[in-house]
């Protein structure tokens, strides 16, 4: 597969499902000089082929973490997009890489932005969890940690409530 059959690949499919997005994922474990095509799909206009991009993603740092290492920055500034797949599975992915003191703080600065801000419950919650897994590396940040979770429980949101109670369990 080339990046033009990967570009392909990832725009197949229902947006809300995996479609080809595993077998994607295989092909740049496979080939790791591929990885950038699949990164740089997260900032296209086309939201399944966006969707599917961060799923594969996903499945590359759950099979093989190291590959994703050098590709670091561009992880941390995709973050910034908004499309709520790529918030649930960046905020997944980032805090199983080594990240440098500033890219943890960014990490952490947005995923308090989305936790507050974002419309998007999955993406929330997401960000609840990463900036969790982000203050577990930076102490100084408990007390905003702490402040995350106290309105998480606070919330009407069920799903909130849920993760919360887990992060303090």
């Amino acid at each position: 597969m080339n990046e033009a059959a990967i570009l392909v690949a990832l725009g197949e499919g229902d947006r809300k499902a995996v479609a080809r997005s595993s077998e994607v994922a295989g092909v740049v474990i496979k080939r790791p000089e591929l990885l950038t095509v699949v990164i740089d799909a997260l900032g296209t206009n086309d939201q399944t082929t966006v969707a599917h991009a961060a799923h594969a993603l996903n499945t590359v740092v759950q099979e093989q973490p190291q590959l994703l290492e050098p590709h670091a920055d561009a992880l941390v500034r995709s973050y910034n997009y908004e499309q709520w797949e790529v918030l649930e599975q960046l905020g997944k992915i980032l805090p199983k890489l080594s990240l440098t003191d500033a890219q943890v703080q960014a990490v952490a600065d947005r995923s308090q932005h989305v936790f507050y801000h974002h419309t998007s419950a999955i993406a929330r919650v997401c960000a609840l969890q990463c900036f969790m897994d982000m203050a577990a590396r930076k102490p100084s940040m408990k007390l905003a940690a702490d402040d995350m979770l106290q309105h998480a429980l606070t919330s009407e949101s069920k799903a909130f409530q849920a993760r919360a109670r887990k992060l303090l369990t």
